[in-house]
């Protein structure tokens, strides 16, 4: 079970580190303008809502810690009952994999940012000939980080009805405001946007138009040789 929890690990940390934090954003995310938002130097964005395959991986990983019939699977469960599937494994299907992940809270939204950080932040420490100390913290953006997006977003397709997530643009944010709602830190939700300004609503709950995507916050130190 311990090597297998390691692969698991190591496999993620492939998939979400990068080289060289300070320099590179990590995979699948966009540099925030610092000048504007007043972030922090190494500040990243998702480039697309968190899709189903990565709920997926997420759930696999608690699976094989706890156990699928363990409360801490069950809690992180989409509500199936929200009306977005007509039977409670559809979302599972993989013509939905590159679709935003919804019918989830705030709450599990949350839980998945503390996931990624710690799976993140576990791979970085195998690293036996790393230079930097480097510490990864995802959590939901704020408005003022959507705000700051949302403006440096070059792709909008005024689309109003929830689609897959587009890969065919590296490098740009997509989909804000045009595709699945999203949760923001202060646990309001990002619903659409008038004449080019962001309209935000308070959280009502799981439903099946509300995803999210994360920001990501890089610390490093350098370590004395």
């Amino acid at each position: 079970m311990k090597a297998l929890h390691k692969l698991l690990n190591v496999i993620l940390f492939v998939g979400f580190s990068f080289s060289l934090f300070s320099q590179y954003a990590p995979p699948g995310t966009v540099r925030l303008k610092p000048s504007e938002t007043g972030v922090k130097h190494a500040t990243f964005i998702d480039e697309t809502e968190v899709t189903v395959q990565y709920w997926l991986d997420f759930l696999h990983w608690i699976s094989v810690k706890y156990g699928p019939e363990s409360a801490e699977y069950k809690a992180m469960l989409p509500d199936s009952a929200i009306g977005l599937w007509q039977n409670p494994s559809d979302w599972r299907h993989p013509q939905y994999r590159n679709y935003p992940m919804v019918c989830i809270s705030y709450e599990q939204a949350v839980a998945y940012c503390k996931w990624r950080s710690d799976r993140v932040n576990e791979g970085l420490s195998l690293n036996k000939k790393k230079k930097y100390d480097y510490t990864v913290s995802y959590s939901l953006p704020t408005e003022t980080d959507f705000i700051e997006a949302y403006k440096q977003q070059k792709i909008k397709t005024d689309n109003k009805n929830l689609t897959f997530v587009h890969w065919s643009k590296k490098g740009k944010i997509k989909g804000i405001a045009d595709n699945a709602h999203e949760f923001t830190a202060e646990k309001i939700v990002v619903t659409g946007e008038n004449a080019g300004t962001l309209l935000f609503q308070s959280y009502q709950g799981a439903n099946a138009m509300t995803g999210f995507r994360c920001v990501a916050e890089i610390t490093n130190n350098q370590i004395s040789k």
